[in-house]
């Protein structure tokens, strides 16, 4: 398995140098940046197929850089400080990231993941993804992983999320269901400033889909395609405080 290190801080770029050469050996390391220009060049060049990238790199970023490129069809693992945008655009797009400073056994298992999941087509969509939300600043796509597919959906197709166990069935638009398995806990943190609310601990919507607030029955959400969405007593006035001002 062929990857590039992409990282500012010498000191940080030598010591994933050496937990990748001491604990995984197949994989080798192809190439080193230290800077934008020379990780533009690294990554047209090589050919890798995964780059571990630093998010910041200088006063400049990673996305200037893969936003130059023609393809991305490696796979993205993420090594950053930021926990703010950049991780919720990353976590959108179902990349890989590690949070600095970095634990070894974190970033040993991540390159293990990584080297057993490559398909170049499928990364080049979650990548084509990313630098889109990342280049125009929004988050408007998400990427969805099934056990047969992967789906890229924009937010607005999104009418509501609703949990089920350890599993998140994905309601959008013209009748299309999703099933996922991750917990409707973690879309709620990445979607919160995204236009979306947790109404009930089952239930995610998108507030952009709703048609109405219905106070009988003990108040539900009527969405635009006819669905009835309960709400908890307890989420009940922070949620009309937010339909009043929307």
């Amino acid at each position: 398995m062929r990857i590039v290190i992409i990282e500012d801080e010498l000191a940080i770029l030598n010591t994933i140098k050496g937990i990748v050469t001491n604990y995984i050996p197949n994989i080798e390391i192809v190439g080193t940046a230290t800077n934008t220009a020379d990780a533009y060049t690294c990554l047209k060049d090589t050919k890798p197929e995964i780059a571990l990238c630093d998010v910041n790199i200088g006063e400049h970023t990673i996305f200037q850089v893969l936003e130059r490129l023609d393809t991305i069809d490696f796979k993205i693992i993420f090594i950053t400080a930021f926990e703010e945008y950049a991780v919720k655009a990353i976590k959108l797009s179902a990349i890989d990231y590690i949070i600095k400073p970095v634990d070894p056994l974190e970033l040993i298992a991540s390159l293990k993941k990584a080297s057993n999941t490559i398909d170049r087509k499928i990364e080049s969509q979650k990548a084509n993804v990313l630098v889109e939300n990342i280049t125009a600043n929004i988050l408007n796509k998400v990427v969805l992983k099934t056990s047969e597919r992967i789906v890229i959906v924009t937010l607005p197709e999104i009418i509501q999320v609703e949990a089920d166990g350890s599993y998140s069935t994905f309601y959008l638009n013209s009748n299309r269901k999703i099933v996922v398995s991750k917990l409707l806990k973690e879309y709620d943190e990445l979607l919160a400033d995204c236009e979306f609310y947790r109404t009930h601990q089952s239930h995610l919507v998108n507030l952009n889909q709703v048609r109405s607030f219905e106070k009988t029955n003990g108040g539900y959400l009527l969405m635009k395609n006819g669905s009835q969405i309960p709400v908890s007593k307890r989420k009940r006035e922070a949620l009309l405080q937010i339909l009043e001002s929307f």
